[in-house]
């Protein structure tokens, strides 16, 4: 079965619908004001690891600051190009087809480096995190500021004999576009934990109705993502070369909480 978002399909055709800018009533509320506060803080340009359809570049761009967005999935690169131009912002953003994990941009240096919206979190080894925090600390300037996104996890959800209910009783949720007259509803069939890797393995569908609930589009993909408890993360960052400076709990600059967001600003050592 397909890796959800790294192939053309209906994951990133309706990337946008799923994830708008804002991402309100979600834990990472007010997260582009953050990334764009401390692109006002650190100065551009601005490195973007896991870029997916600019959510986040497209603002900094906009606010005036130059983005290279890094990601492996060519068909989000190629939405956010479309966006880009379509917003006039082509020439602020360069785009670059990577594995994170293997970040190679040669003599460019940044001052500010993120890792929005748990995309850190689809590197399901420690070795693969320990490549990516190697190669964005190679990347920035003297001084420079990596900032991290990541969810706390909730341990009830990370035990080996969780399993979420497929069939009839699957969390459904549905997305309606009045202007096409389409549905989407996504229906989050089945999720296994392996507790020994600390990954977890999501089974979603994608459906597309037209009018009179006609099926139109069905397609089913997977996610693997791996969990990183807090004091395992800030070990990791030491390790590689980074002096912690905030862990914060959400956007706002809240105290880290059980089951919330792990913000990690860390610094170039």
């Amino acid at each position: 079965m397909r890796e959800i978002f790294y192939e053309k399909g209906l994951a990133v055709e309706f990337y946008d619908r799923l994830y708008p800018g804002h991402l309100a009533g979600t834990p990472v509320v007010g997260d582009v004001h953050f990334y764009l506060a401390q692109a006002r803080r650190m100065g551009g340009p601005v490195l973007e690891l896991g870029v997916g359809t600019g959510r986040v570049a497209l603002p900094l761009a906009a606010a005036g600051h130059r983005v290279t967005g890094v990601d492996l999935s060519r068909w989000m690169l190629e939405a956010c190009a479309r966006k880009a131009a379509l917003a006039g912002l082509g020439g602020r953003i360069t785009l670059v087809r990577s594995d994170m994990a293997k970040l190679a941009l040669g003599e460019r240096r940044f001052p500010l480096a993120i890792i929005p919206f748990r995309a850190f979190q689809h590197l399901l080894t420690p070795a693969a995190q320990q490549a990516c925090l190697t190669g964005v600390r190679r990347h920035l300037r003297k001084g420079g500021r990596l900032v991290v996104d990541l969810f706390n996890p909730r341990l009830e959800y990370c035990l080996p004999e969780y399993r979420q209910a497929g069939g009839s009783g699957a969390r459904t949720e549905t997305y309606p576009d009045r202007v096409h007259g389409r549905t989407l509803e996504v229906r989050y069939l089945t999720r296994t934990n392996d507790a020994h890797r600390q990954v977890l393995r999501e089974v979603w569908e994608f459906r597309v109705y037209g009018r009179k609930f006609k099926l139109l589009r069905r397609q089913r993909d997977t996610l693997h993502l791996r969990w990183t408890y807090q004091w395992e993360m800030h070990h990791l960052l030491e390790r590689c070369g980074f002096r912690v400076r905030h862990c914060f709990g959400d956007f706002r600059g809240g105290p880290v909480r059980y089951g919330a967001e792990q913000v990690w600003v860390a610094e170039k050592r």
